[in-house]
């Protein structure tokens, strides 16, 4: 990001269905009239549970990242990383959900295997 915001590269299109808050003048692939789904697909990091974990353990573990995204620091390292915190639980599910089969398509394609 620092590179970006430096101008010693000059960004084309972001990724997603919305333009980054660090950089707002950058029209996004949708935008810019590519219209595939997987330019709608934004970086996403998250974290997981096995299957079967209780609600209330999902719930507790859910509200403390969300506070964690809260903290100064912590939201320092993602704004510099042009990264912005997801809310909670239900919305990782929901990008997972939507985004998931989107992206399993592009390595299904592309002919991507791990080694």
């Amino acid at each position: 990001m620092s590179r970006l915001l430096s101008n010693s590269v000059r960004p084309i299109a972001a990724f997603g269905p919305r333009r980054m808050s660090k950089l707002p003048d950058v029209a996004t692939l949708e935008e810019q009239g590519f219209v595939d789904p997987i330019g709608r697909v934004a970086a996403w990091h998250g974290i997981s549970g096995p299957a079967g974990l209780p609600d209330a353990i999902r719930d507790r573990l859910s509200a403390l990242f969300v506070e964690g995204g809260r903290n100064e620091a912590v939201k320092r390292v993602l704004d510099n990383a042009g990264a912005e915190p997801a809310a909670d639980w239900r919305e990782m599910t929901r990008l997972i959900r939507e985004e998931g089969p989107v992206i399993k398509a592009m390595v299904t394609e592309l002919g991507v295997r791990l080694d």
